[in-house]
């Protein structure tokens, strides 16, 4: 019987935070070749509490972006709309927990230039958008600064 996503995301969950922060091969040999946050949300509608693992791109002074790609399917991640909803989070990152701020990337020519990143981290990502047939959104998050955290 097939792993469900919501098994197969608690597996690599669990391993991310076994191993501090890192995806050992054998949960996912593609996830252990690149950076891996977790990223606790509220759900949009159900205002529950979701842990997702996304694979993330940096930028400078310690933020990074995201894309909702869902591997390129046609529909955007469920963790898209509770990112645009309730855009307050907690970030794991490495053995680091934090809390930051996930901005949806509204102009086109910045979001091009971040989306083009993703292809030199994992070569996949050039074909996403031509295979979903939608534009592929992108958050930046950003640390909250101390004074903003609780």
């Amino acid at each position: 019987m097939p792993v469900s996503w919501k098994e197969r995301n608690a597996e690599i969950i669990a391993d991310f935070r076994k191993n501090g922060g890192k995806i050992s091969p054998g949960i996912n040999a593609i996830l252990a070749q690149v950076e891996v946050v977790l990223i606790t949300m509220k759900g949009a509608k159900s205002g529950a509490q979701y842990v997702v693992p996304l694979t993330c791109f940096p930028l400078e002074e310690g933020d990074f972006f995201v894309v909702a790609s869902a591997g390129g399917a046609p529909r955007t991640p469920s963790w898209y709309h509770n990112l645009k909803a309730h855009p307050d989070v907690l970030i794991e990152r490495g053995i680091e927990r934090y809390p930051a701020v996930a901005t949806l990337v509204e102009d086109p020519t910045e979001r091009a230039h971040l989306y083009a990143q993703t292809t030199r981290v994992r070569s996949e990502f050039a074909d996403y958008e031509r295979k979903a047939g939608r534009l592929i959104p992108v958050f930046i998050v950003r640390r909250k600064p101390e004074r903003d955290a609780n």
